[in-house]
């Protein structure tokens, strides 16, 4: 390994960083440099914090709490990985080898400085001083066979950075196509997302209703967690768990299990590079099998065609009742190009994630206790969490567009027809979630049929609620957003500001939601017309209104959205990476 191609790299990669930084706008440097001093402090605090449990407590307490510690820090250091490693997804190589083939470097060498120059990061830089400085504490406080752990930990952080470098190299391949690169980034971003929540849907909906957890001493279980034969087998096979099994074998002063844990992991991670190493090198020399691409003529028809065949409709030819057949196909277009984008996938998962766990968090485990009148409130809830997790796309109706705002913008249509056919594309993808969670309530909450029909009526009054304030911020302040994500590529400050300062307002915009339930609520709490259906009729009201406003504002809103086209188009179309 040649130390000073490595330093010469990893200058060039923080030069590069810095010159990019410098060419952003000084509130972006501002930020960096603040995340740059506190990750140092953080590093610092882990180190110290580490030092401290390894020897005033795991030092003194039971050597079960050793398991359970390392235990909750291999789950958190995993998931924070796989964090880590979705946002590099966009590509493999933190420096391209494609640029570097010309130099005088060997490809071992070129793969070795690329692997150690790609982890770098900080789940790294924390995790190393952290475990070091815990095994160098409990070696203080209990003996000298705790250093053992050193390279227990650090074989543990080579196998892992070994076989996701060997993912990341297999995913770049597949990345080559940019719709997939975009799925396989939207699925394991899902995937995730489930992941993390599992553990609490399990939990909760596992529990028998009404369940609370005893509150006992913290440490009344710890004496027996680990002690089961399923964990101790869990904690021999899994290489995962090594490190806390190895750790609590040295606290009982038995070295052999960290010993032969540092080898195996050791022997899993040199395997894991080989993997690697053969398939990065198949990549970048060309020499990976791929078939080739032979078109084989259909067989041919043996039946005789008895004349033309009648043509499928396609999707834009639908006809929307009581809509223009211009902003029927405008409105189905741009719903088929946000079916296929995977952002919106993304978007819809999280969603319905915050559904489930509402459902099984406060109906499921505090049903029994939940205060009468209260659930009348059920329906409205959940139509405003849903709409509040998909704020920030609604406000951006042209951030998806990208390039393709080109097209609207020379189409022949009036700009009203155009801002009711964009909201009319965002439709399908947060009413009927809503909808469905609607119909969902009656299973697990007893709850009136006025409160689910004016949950109904709610849903389309924070719908056009929400289409009114998108249309004032996409043509005010839209933002592009990045490809296989739903975040923008550049973050000027007054987005910021406001996209923030909407997610304040928002309950002040549901107000004419908000209102008709508790004005039934207060009403039958005093007695006052008990039978009447204060929250339908009032919800009702509150649509018609709500629609006025609507589509009253589309004649000057569309106005607007012409005289803003030339400065929406230099926004939406400019890439800044």
């Amino acid at each position: 390994m040649n130390w000073s191609q490595l330093q010469t790299l990893l200058w060039l990669r923080w030069r590069l960083s810095w010159n990019q930084l410098r060419k952003g706008r000084s509130l972006n440097l501002i930020l960096a440099v603040i995340a740059t001093v506190g990750g140092y402090a953080l590093v610092i605090t882990c180190a110290g914090g580490g030092f401290l449990l390894g020897w005033k407590l795991l030092g003194r307490a039971q050597a079960n709490a050793t398991l359970l510690t390392l235990d909750i820090f291999t789950g958190l250091f995993l998931f924070s990985w796989i964090i880590g490693l979705l946002n590099e997804l966009q590509r493999s190589e933190i420096i391209d080898i494609q640029r570097l083939m010309h130099l005088p470097i060997s490809l071992p060498q070129l793969f070795g400085i690329n692997y150690l120059a790609s982890h770098f990061t900080f789940s790294i830089i924390a995790a190393v001083p952290a475990l070091t400085a815990l095994s160098i504490g409990m070696a203080v406080s209990v003996g000298a066979q705790m250093l053992l752990l050193i390279p227990l930990a650090l074989a543990f952080l080579l196998w892992v950075t070994s076989w996701t470098y060997c993912l990341r190299g297999w995913l770049v391949s597949l990345m080559v196509n940019q719709r997939r690169r975009r799925a396989i980034t939207a699925g394991l971003t899902i995937a995730i997302i489930l992941l993390a929540q599992g553990p609490n849907l399990y939990f909760n909906l596992t529990r028998p209703g009404g369940h609370r957890a005893s509150r006992g001493a913290p440490f009344g279980s710890l004496e027996t967690y680990g002690t089961s034969s399923e964990s101790r087998l869990a904690h021999q096979l899994a290489p995962p768990l090594w490190l806390a099994n190895g750790a609590l074998a040295l606290r009982q002063g038995n070295p052999w299990p960290a010993v032969g844990g540092t080898a195996g992991l050791s022997l899993l991670a040199f395997l894991g590079l080989a993997v690697a190493y053969r398939s990065t090198m198949r990549f970048y020399t060309g020499s990976s099998k791929v078939k080739p691409l032979v078109t084989t003529p259909p067989p041919p028809d043996k039946t005789p065609s008895t004349g033309p065949q009648p043509r499928k409709q396609l999707l834009v030819e639908w006809q929307l009742p009581l809509v223009r057949s211009d902003t029927a196909g405008l409105a189905l277009a741009s719903f088929r190009a946000m079916a296929r984008a995977p952002e919106m996938k993304m978007m819809i998962v999280g969603p319905l994630t915050m559904m489930v766990l509402f459902y099984a968090i406060f109906f499921t485990r505090n049903r029994a206790n939940m205060p009468i009148g209260l659930g009348e409130f059920a329906p409205t809830s959940l139509v405003l969490m849903l709409f509040f997790t998909m704020i920030q796309v609604l406000l951006n109706q042209f951030g998806l567009d990208r390039n393709g705002f080109r097209s609207l913008v020379l189409l022949p249509i009036p700009r009203k027809q155009m801002l009711l056919a964009k909201n009319l594309a965002f439709a399908p993808f947060v009413v009927p979630p809503a909808l469905i969670a609607l119909a969902v309530v009656p299973f697990v909450l007893k709850v009136s049929i006025g409160a689910l029909a004016a949950g109904v009526l709610q849903t389309f009054t924070m719908y056009l609620l929400l289409s009114t304030m998108g249309n004032i911020y996409s043509i005010g302040v839209p933002f592009r957003i990045g490809a296989g994500s739903l975040k923008p590529t550049k973050n000027p400050p007054k987005v910021v500001l406001l996209m923030f300062v909407s997610h304040l307002l928002f309950p002040i915009l549901s107000l004419p939601v908000i209102i008709p339930p508790a004005v039934e609520f207060l009403a039958h709490r005093a007695g006052w017309a008990e039978h009447v259906p204060l929250n339908l009729l009032l919800s009702g009201f509150s649509l018609v209104c709500t629609g006025l406003v609507y589509f009253g504002s589309l004649e000057g809103l569309g106005a607007w959205l012409q005289r803003r086209e030339k400065d929406m188009l230099a926004t939406l179309t400019q890439e800044i990476e």
